[in-house]
């Protein structure tokens, strides 16, 4: 179970710049379907609104980020590499640890000891 956690959390922080799979497809999967997979990757521009509501469609983020902040709605989370100083420190310090580490294992106790200790 730990291995499968650790593969999503990589796959969750790992930005794939050579895909070509739209933002949207990952996007639309994450707000029609529910969690992602281990396999799916996220990438500069996924943006999650939170869980589908009825049949409502998915609202674009173009038409989020023109409207009036509201405190009471739910927050839309964005991935915004080139705005997010703080997501590229990590994801700079996580390909460090997974180049530094030897094997395969070591590579997932070396992100387990990452995310457990640095997931604020």
């Amino acid at each position: 179970m730990l291995y499968k956690s650790i593969v999503k959390v990589q796959s969750l922080i790992c930005l794939n710049r050579n895909s070509n799979e739209p933002v949207q497809l990952v996007s639309r999967q994450k707000y029609f379907v529910g969690p992602l997979n281990a396999n799916d990757r996220v990438e500069n521009g996924f943006y999650d609104p939170g869980h589908q509501i009825a049949n409502e469609p998915l609202t674009s983020l173009e038409s989020y980020k023109s409207q009036a902040v509201d405190l009471e709605m739910r927050e839309v989370i964005l991935i915004d590499e080139d705005k997010d100083e703080r997501l590229m420190k990590y994801l700079s310090l996580s390909k460090t640890i997974v180049q530094q580490a030897t094997t395969f294992e070591a590579k997932i106790s070396a992100l387990a000891l990452f995310v457990s200790k640095f997931h604020v």
